[in-house]
């Protein structure tokens, strides 16, 4: 590459930057498709803006948010999304850098941009979106479901996913779903059932979710299903059954679980099921029959102390039964029968 290049004194000695003066000779930035923006990149950024430099080939923007940062930061993000008509993955990361004590994250102006209209309008061809670490005072605005490109979708925090969940029904093309963390969301509404591409749903540590929703059929290309520590959670529908995909499926300390339905042992491509019986404590009936696969019983049998019902008929490839099972003292009926 025959380009002048300078060093510069920076924090990093060995900071190397193309020269900003030569830079619109040859045009980088409309070449460049991703940047990662914090506070090490603002001055760089900063002059590209000055002179006027378009990011028309802008795909991916990472943002970095650090409360610490001055309002030129902010600005120059707003700048690079206007600038970023094409841009296919935004991720917005605010956990990357600690938060001071008595900080308070309304003072981060983007936080209240993200819940106008006017800012979502520039992403018609977004596929990824990613939220992490963020807790909103206003829910999300309703355009941010109207992007029929998206594909991926990430909500950690505390976003108010019970008010924004409504907008589901639009994102037909969502194939990747994860909301994480998130302590507001206790019901499931009906729109759920319009992601009919969705294939990963992971809703680990959603701690105020009771129940999934009616109709999980119209979930029909769902392969993977993370319910891990869903500790509200108390009954699964029937319908799970019907997934036919479904390939891997976590139960893992889901503390309220009451029983699992019998239809389970009717997911035909399962591979992977994953429950920790140690924190299902409170189960009164285990049903495993017809699975064909599974070859020995879990050692933490013992800790159902309230079981009364355990079916393993139709278990063709279980040869034993586990020594756990003497200590089930409140079992009644136990179904072996081939």
């Amino acid at each position: 590459m025959d380009r002048k290049i300078v060093e510069e004194e920076k924090e990093y000695k060995d900071t190397r930057i193309w020269n900003t003066n030569i830079v619109p000779m040859h045009g980088i930035t409309t070449k460049l498709e991703s940047i990662i923006l914090d506070y090490n990149m603002k001055d760089i950024l900063r002059r590209f803006i000055i002179k006027e430099l378009h990011f028309c080939s802008l795909r991916i923007l990472i943002y970095n948010i650090d409360a610490k940062q001055s309002k030129d930061v902010f600005e120059i993000f707003i700048l690079l999304v206007e600038n970023g008509t094409k841009l296919k993955i935004l991720l917005l990361r605010g956990y990357h850098y600690r938060i001071s004590y008595g900080f308070h994250m309304s003072k981060i102006k983007l936080l209240a941009v993200m819940c106008s209209e006017e800012f979502w309008k520039v992403f018609e061809e977004l596929t990824i979106l990613s939220l992490i670490g963020f807790t909103l005072s206003e829910p999300l605005p309703r355009i941010l479901f109207t992007i029929c490109t998206l594909m991926r979708l990430d909500l950690d925090g505390s976003i108010k996913l019970n008010v924004v969940q409504k907008g589901f029904k639009n994102l037909t093309n969502l194939t990747n779903m994860r909301l994480l963390n998130n302590k507001t969301l206790n019901i499931m509404s009906k729109e759920w059932t319009n992601l009919t591409s969705l294939k990963i749903l992971d809703m680990s540590r959603c701690s105020s979710l009771t129940s999934l929703p009616n109709k999980m059929t119209n979930l029909f290309s769902l392969e993977e299903l993370y319910l891990t520590s869903c500790s509200s959670l108390t009954n699964l529908r029937n319908e799970l059954a019907n997934l036919s995909y479904l390939r891997r499926f976590d139960l893992r300390y889901c503390s309220s679980l009451k029983s699992l339905p019998n239809e389970l042992t009717n997911l035909s491509s399962l591979k992977e099921l994953n429950l920790k019986l140690a924190n299902l404590s409170s189960l009164t009936v285990f049903n495993l029959g017809s699975w064909s696969s599974l070859k020995s019983l879990p050692n933490e049998l013992a800790n159902l102390s309230f079981l009364t019902r355990f079916n393993l008929s139709s278990c063709s490839s279980l040869t034993s039964l586990s020594n756990e099972l003497e200590n089930l003292s409140t079992l009644k009926v136990l179904y072996l029968e081939h």
